[in-house]
């Protein structure tokens, strides 16, 4: 009887598992994936070539894993194919972030196959053993799987990316080379049981979130990035509207509300925010923060002062009121069931956010005035990817038209992910990027350029060129380690067919960018900045960091 149900399910299904494996990625949305071929992974790219989805080859495994992330942040599912061992251990680095920052990352190996480990030999790229690998995406995945068996390989694909939909975080799926063209033998499918609510634990903490915010003067919103992870930005929004309660976010959740909307009230980031934006938050009798991840940037390295018995706190893992806890309770049904039964209010007085024109220079341009240009500069159908550093910390003052996207590594902050990160953006999202990095970030990830010229695409790369690690550089300017090599950044971008221009004055800049707009390549906009030049955001991060650590 199980040898019919086996031979039933193959004439039903007749995949092998890397047919079937593409096959569910193809299902979930998936267009594109990111990698570089090694010997150990050729049977899954031929494979690949013959699915729906399209291969997109890199110059660096890291990059690789940069653009997956970008891609599932804005898709909701990235993948990153790779060889075994120095093409996967190349990747650690950007699915470490990807884990870090809730973003849903499939990792597919190759691997040796099950005959070939059987003689004991020393295989290139082994490390300590067969297992090394797997062990070590054990720490930066949610799930590791090795599909080494025909009878269970269907369901265990299945489990791993239900696990990645379902928690937002990276999986890792291992594919013996031997095993990626053996037939699918059983097929159970996954039917997991959908997690339920306590209901009476939810209409506890429903009924104590709205006495609160019933009894509230001057309540406030704090948005977080789990408010994107987890599909709920146009319940955030109904909510706001519903309420007339003004919304700030965090700058991990940066544009997760529309940043020129009414009730738009800026980034909030402890001592980094804008005095108006910082005094409303921590003055609010009654501050709703709806998937806020408690990181020391988000909160200004813990500069936040805001008060635990004032505080209604949502996110997928905790449901928190005032010093309260609530048990087994959803997310999204918290959330919805506050919007269904919170009362419409009055317009509520909260401090309007506005694109303050900086003092005008003659010469060198300054942080404030190149947020100035590029708020002024930016459009619905714009994309915006920043790397880690000052070109992040500005960024706190760009208000994101609706539709717009912010992406940027704000809390595991890896540099080198903006450039990578633009071509799966721009893939996912058909809209242009506009890329703001430094010097430093460019040079370990840039040249990545290249492919998006490769694949006709067409980002705006803005390079702030101060010569030196800025952020590291305000927390202490007598150390000699922290200048970078100037290179020219424009006639790189000649080089590699696309549009280079080099800025020293605000104007230049405006017409840079403007020209840039027309041009069907990429290009690349070389800004000369000077190092003592930082924005007001990093000026109070590092006034704040010295006072935490004496060098």
């Amino acid at each position: 009887m199980q040898k019919n149900a086996i031979e039933e399910n193959i004439n039903l299904k007749g995949s092998t598992i890397g047919e079937y494996l593409f096959e569910k990625l193809s299902a979930l949305g998936v267009e594109y994936s990111f990698g570089i071929p090694g010997d150990f992974v050729l049977p899954l790219y031929k494979v690949q070539q013959n699915s729906k989805i399209k291969t997109i080859v890199v110059t660096h495994e890291p990059s690789a894993g940069f653009a997956a992330d970008a891609y599932a942040r804005v898709k909701g599912i990235g993948v990153a194919i790779v060889t075994y061992g120095v093409g996967a251990l190349n990747m650690v680095n950007p699915i470490a972030l990807a884990y870090a920052e809730k973003s849903p990352v499939v990792v597919i190996s190759g691997a040796p196959g099950l005959k070939e480990r059987e003689t004991n030999a020393l295989l290139h790229h082994q490390v300590k053993t067969y297992e090394s690998q797997r062990k070590i995406f054990e720490e930066i995945t949610e799930e590791t799987v090795i599909l080494d068996d025909q009878f269970t390989a269907a369901d265990e694909i299945d489990r791993v990316l239900q696990t990645c939909k379902k928690l937002s975080r990276p999986v890792y799926i291992e594919v013996p080379r031997d095993m990626v063209n053996r037939k699918i033998l059983f097929h159970r499918g996954i039917t997991e049981k959908p997690k339920t609510c306590d209901l009476e634990t939810l209409e506890e903490a429903i009924t104590e979130s709205l006495e609160m915010i019933n009894n509230s003067k001057h309540p406030a919103i704090l948005a977080g990035v789990e408010a994107h992870r987890f599909g709920l930005q146009k319940e955030l929004i109904e909510f706001a509207e519903k309420t007339g309660i003004p919304v700030s976010e965090t700058l991990l959740g940066k544009s997760v509300f529309p940043g020129q909307h009414p009730l738009y009230l800026g980034v909030y980031a402890g001592a980094m925010s804008s005095d108006a934006t910082k005094e409303y938050i921590e003055t609010s009798d009654c501050l709703i923060m709806i998937g806020v991840m408690l990181t020391d940037m988000n909160l200004g390295l813990f500069t936040a002062k805001l008060e635990q018995s004032k505080i209604i706190f949502a996110s997928e893992e905790n449901i928190i009121i005032k010093h309260h806890h609530y048990p087994n309770i959803l997310f999204s049904d918290f959330f919805n069931q506050l919007i269904s039964r919170v009362k419409e209010r009055k317009e509520i007085e909260f401090p309007r956010v506005k694109n303050l024109k900086p003092p005008k220079t003659r010469d060198h341009i300054t942080m404030q005035e190149i947020i100035y240009i590029v708020n002024n500069f930016i459009d619905k159908d714009t994309i915006i990817i920043t790397d880690v550093g000052d070109c992040m910390f500005s960024c706190i003052d760009l208000r994101t038209p609706e539709r717009t996207t912010f992406l940027a590594p704000a809390y595991y902050e890896s540099m080198g992910f903006a450039v990578p990160g633009a071509i799966g953006a721009q893939l996912a999202s058909y809209r242009r990027p506009l890329v703001i990095l430094g010097d430093g970030a460019f040079q370990m990830t840039g040249m990545e350029i290249s492919t998006a010229k490769r694949l006709g695409l067409n980002p705006i790369v803005m390079v702030l060129n101060n010569g030196c690690y800025a952020t590291l550089r305000s927390m202490n300017k007598e150390l000699n380690c922290l200048d970078i090599a100037q290179w020219n950044y424009a006639e790189i971008a000649k080089l590699l067919g696309g549009n280079g221009y080099v800025v020293d004055t605000a104007q230049q800049l405006r017409d840079a960018l403007k020209d840039a707009k027309t041009k069907k390549d990429f290009s690349i906009i070389d800004v000369h900045i000077d190092k003592d030049n930082i924005s007001p955001a990093l000026l109070k991060l590092s006034e704040e960091w010295k006072k935490r650590v004496k060098m």
